[in-house]
């Protein structure tokens, strides 16, 4: 990635942004073994196809997708990003009778 002139993100190094004359062209996200990523048409030949040459996809999707339990789906004009999926996994903690009160004490 150096080598292709891709910066890391000073505030979180899974994020990084490749520019094109001054001007960020493409952005990626990575997380364990996967990507995520946006850019120019220049970004897909001059970073991504390079990254293929070298390493491979499995899976590449666009428009609609799940990354780290967010669903990522992508319309014109927008790109709408939710946890909806995630959440409908997530099963319920019974809790006991005797502390749901509690929750009406102050915090001390």
């Amino acid at each position: 990635l150096v080598d292709l002139k891709v910066m890391v993100s000073s505030f979180d190094e899974s994020f990084m942004f490749w520019h094109d004359q001054g001007k960020l062209a493409g952005i990626m996200a990575i997380h364990v073994d996967d990507l995520m990523l946006s850019g120019t048409d220049a970004f897909n030949k001059k970073v991504i196809e390079e990254l293929k040459k070298k390493f491979r996809l499995s899976t590449e999707v666009e428009s609609e997708f799940s990354y780290t339990g967010l669903d990522v789906k992508q319309t014109q004009p927008s790109i709408l990003v939710s946890q909806l999926g995630y959440a409908d996994q997530i099963t319920g903690i019974e809790i006991d009778k005797t502390r749901k009160n509690k929750n009406l004490l102050p915090i001390n």
